[in-house]
């Protein structure tokens, strides 16, 4: 086994699973842990190949992010992807990705290859719902295309662009994060740049939901994320919601409140997650302290219900 340690860390997508199911997330963030290694038991790989697993619509959305993100990597290089190949690019993708995870290649590379929850649970997933699915991927591609905050940034010049996210462009990047008050809590926006009223302009893509209007925990996130990596003060951060899907825009400059309150919620989370820790120092879990929902609505769609021997279904 490696010399990894399963250090304690907060996101907002951690924090879903610890509201959805104390013992899905007891899985997804210890029951998993090393089940990459070669030498892993039986069970923990299990778990890991199950914690890889995506369903169809987490996975248009990777995929269309993914695209956005090269699009965006391949103008800043100056060889810039057109539309035609960048719509290619997303049916190729979600083409393979359909074909790895119906042939099970994900369990020998769980982290490489796709696999989709559907295949792994024999649900129905025709070929018809494939193309569905890659036409609305296709669709968030062109509309991303045709945004205003595209153009914008454009016009800007690249030396306003200062961020576009890694881990779509190059597998296996460093995953951004920053420390608020003790604990590395992972997030960072999709793409940020310098707008014309010299804002720190941070972009949010969303492939299938529609904008919050509102700044949500993970916003929040993406802002404190950017005052400790940019030093730049609250009133010069502008937060930029779009859904590709409907072609929504919501952009709001974050007041003090709204951060205080973001902040306290990522506290009290945290705080609930330590307190159901057999060892908080050491971050150790023990299976028996994070019991099952029981909810057959939740166990239904979740990805250990495999594994899970209270599993509600």
């Amino acid at each position: 086994m490696s010399g990894l340690k399963n250090t304690f860390s907060w996101s907002k997508s951690r924090d879903e699973i610890f509201s959805e199911c104390k013992r899905k997330y007891y899985y997804h963030y210890y029951g998993s842990w090393g089940g990459w290694e070669k030498d892993a038991p039986s069970d923990t790989r299990e778990i890991y190949i199950l914690k890889n697993l995506k369903n169809r619509f987490t996975w248009k959305g990777e995929v269309v992010h993914k695209v956005v993100a090269r699009v965006l990597n391949s103008v800043e290089i100056g060889t810039p992807i057109p539309l035609g190949r960048a719509l290619w690019m997303a049916r190729g993708e979600m083409v393979q990705d359909y074909r790895d995870s119906e042939l099970g290649s994900y369990a020998q590379q769980p982290k490489r290859k796709c696999g989709l929850f559907e295949h792994a649970y024999g649900q129905p997933f025709s070929i018809e719902h494939r193309d569905i699915l890659i036409s609305e991927a296709q669709t968030c591609v062109e509309n991303f295309f045709e945004l205003e905050i595209f153009a914008k940034a454009k016009q800007m010049g690249l030396e306003k662009w200062l961020f576009i996210d890694p881990k779509y462009i190059t597998p296996g990047s460093r995953i951004e994060s920053f420390e608020l008050e003790g604990t590395t809590v992972y997030a960072s926006p999709d793409f940020v740049f310098l707008n014309e009223n010299g804002e720190l302009e941070l972009v949010d893509w969303k492939s299938g939901e529609k904008t919050s209007h509102a700044m949500s925990t993970q916003l929040v996130c993406y802002v404190l994320y950017a005052m400790s990596k940019w030093s730049v003060p609250l009133d010069k951060v502008l937060v930029t919601e779009c859904s590709l899907q409907h072609n929504q825009i919501f952009s709001h400059t974050p007041n003090k409140e709204e951060m205080a309150k973001g902040k306290q919620e990522i506290a009290d989370s945290i705080d609930k997650m330590r307190t159901l820790l057999r060892d908080a120092k050491n971050n150790v879990a023990e299976i028996k302290d994070l019991p099952p929902v029981g909810d057959p609505g939740v166990c239904k769609w979740c990805n250990f219900q495999r594994v899970c021997p209270e599993a509600a279904i």
